[in-house]
């Protein structure tokens, strides 16, 4: 079959063309903590079945929703993500530190934080021991839930619940070991790798263990507040590729053009014009100046 519950039955080693093996899953799991792992050679969307777990209230946190392939990938609206080989596409169930809806969008922005600094970790420990560490932040947030490197995206969080459910889905699609000359020319104006970045080639187990770990940390611990602030708001504004830039953000029906100002306390975007400042809770933002 298609699909493998680690806690279960394993793959065929020998059969494998991924990095994904029995050996490795379970591994992974271990490390981690993992309460299960369930891993797909092939899946329309690991956030639709992630869902379809928390619908049937069968699974406890932290649980994966791992893929080799994702054919329908989703994105915020009507996006699609890019899904080849070389890349990382997952779906984390856990149990937040709050459950409340309204927090739906703060911990979006959580949770590209610990991406970010899960990815800088690896990036940190590659190649010789001798290296210099990284100068942080490398990893750029591009509110609400995009992560950039290089002015480019490198990957997209698509973070989901269900009313009267208790857990959250955290979806992630990031471009690790892809070379871009194989992406259609839109992507390939738009986005980058962490291979194109540097030109190393990451393990993605490894990585994905060290993602999983943050993520599980970052959005099951209680919100430390530094100066009366949430900690990870200032952390977040030191990674926004957003401030002091022109944007257009569309939300609703409304259109709004102006300098960003960051986030502010609640993780809303501020957006500045001759109007005055406006504070937004969600929508498509671009940058269309400096």
């Amino acid at each position: 079959m298609d699909t493998v519950n680690v806690k279960g039955t394993g793959l065929n080693d020998e059969l494998t063309e991924h990095p994904w093996t029995a050996a490795v899953l379970s591994d992974l799991r271990r490390r981690t903590g993992l309460d299960d792992l369930e891993f797909h050679e092939s899946i329309a969307s690991t956030n639709t079945r992630a869902l379809e777990r928390l619908r049937q209230a069968d699974w406890r946190s932290p649980t994966l929703v791992l893929a080799h392939e994702q054919t329908r990938g989703r994105g915020r609206g009507e996006n699609r993500w890019w899904s080849v080989d070389g890349g990382l596409t997952f779906s984390l169930l856990i149990e937040p530190s709050t459950s409340e809806p309204d927090n739906l969008s703060t911990l979006t922005l959580r949770a590209g934080l610990a991406v970010a600094e899960a990815i800088e970790t690896v990036m940190g420990t590659d190649g010789d021991a001798s290296s210099s560490r990284l100068r942080s932040p490398v990893i750029g947030l591009k509110w609400p839930n995009d992560l950039w490197i290089d002015q480019r995206k490198i990957g997209g969080l698509l973070v989901e619940s269900i009313a009267d459910r208790p857990g959250l889905v955290v979806g992630l699609g990031l471009n690790v070991n892809q070379r871009l000359d194989e992406a259609p020319a839109d992507v390939r104006q738009r986005a980058t790798s962490l291979f194109e970045h540097d030109g190393r080639t990451r393990d993605l187990p490894t990585l994905l263990g060290q993602l999983v770990t943050r993520l599980d940390r970052e959005l099951t611990s209680d919100v430390r507040a530094t100066n009366a602030l949430p900690d990870w708001v200032e952390r977040f504004r030191k990674r926004c590729v957003l401030t002091d830039r022109i944007v257009q953000v569309a939300h609703g029906t409304r259109s709004v053009t102006g300098r960003c100002g960051g986030i502010d306390a609640q993780g809303r975007l501020i957006v500045s014009n001759e109007t005055g400042s406006v504070a937004i809770n969600s929508g498509k933002v671009e940058a269309i100046g400096a």
